[in-house]
């Protein structure tokens, strides 16, 4: 279902001391080429529970036509097209959702950065 966009790479940047960057790999709909053109984007992640890190985008993503039902890992990015917020997983096993649009996977070091991120800001750019 990726439409022939192909897989794009992206940069994830945590603002703390160590300024780490960490590439990820943006899945092929047309959500995830929708969200590499706003790129970059940085502002703080705030905790959803335990579930989930979630950021809110103005204005609203752009979904395309992919089919939306998702069933989100460990790591998932994901765009929530109800409330228009970012969300990355930080435990999976959710039932799928027809709201929910996976954009890319986020490996460990990238995700245990983003959890102990706080409320700093976190910036996301496409890798040159």
């Amino acid at each position: 279902h990726c439409r022939g966009l192909g897989r794009r790479r992206s940069r994830n940047h945590f603002n703390d001391d160590r300024a780490k960057t960490f590439d990820v790999e943006m899945n092929g709909t047309e959500a995830a080429a929708n969200f590499v053109k706003r790129l970059p984007l940085s502002q703080p992640f705030e905790n959803f529970g335990k579930l989930e890190r979630i950021t809110y985008l103005k204005p609203a993503l752009d979904t395309g036509k992919d089919a939306l039902a998702a069933s989100p890992k460990r790591g998932d990015l994901a765009y929530y097209i109800p409330w228009g917020n970012l969300c990355v997983f930080l435990i999976g096993g959710n039932a799928p959702s027809d709201d929910l649009v996976i954009l890319r996977h986020m490996g460990e070091e990238a995700l245990a950065a983003l959890e102990k991120s706080g409320t700093s800001r976190v910036e996301l750019r496409e890798k040159k």
